[in-house]
């Protein structure tokens, strides 16, 4: 009898896609990004994009500026970045 097909099992996790992505975009770009940009950078719904927002600036990843209307990013992946002890290692001399 033939041994089975082994078959690596492949999870998902949308909502977290679909955070990642938005933080992935808005480290691409030069300025700052309004939820239609988002959404239609990301080919996804202004709907589904604002509720990714709200918890990336619920969370201090990004932070909305009410006067141009448009999300940016705050240093906090940057901070994070910075806990690792191998980070810490590259900036010992």
């Amino acid at each position: 009898m033939a041994a089975p097909a082994t078959r690596r099992k492949t999870y998902t996790a949308s909502a977290l896609a679909k955070g990642l992505d938005i933080l992935e975009l808005m480290t691409c770009e030069p300025g700052h990004l309004s939820l239609g940009q988002i959404a239609d950078k990301l080919g996804r719904s202004k709907g589904e994009s604002f509720r990714m927002l709200v918890v990336l600036n619920d969370r201090g990843y990004i932070y909305f500026d009410r006067e141009s209307e448009t999300y940016g990013m705050t240093l906090k992946l940057f901070a994070l970045t910075h806990r690792q002890p191998l980070i810490k290692h590259l900036f010992v001399v």
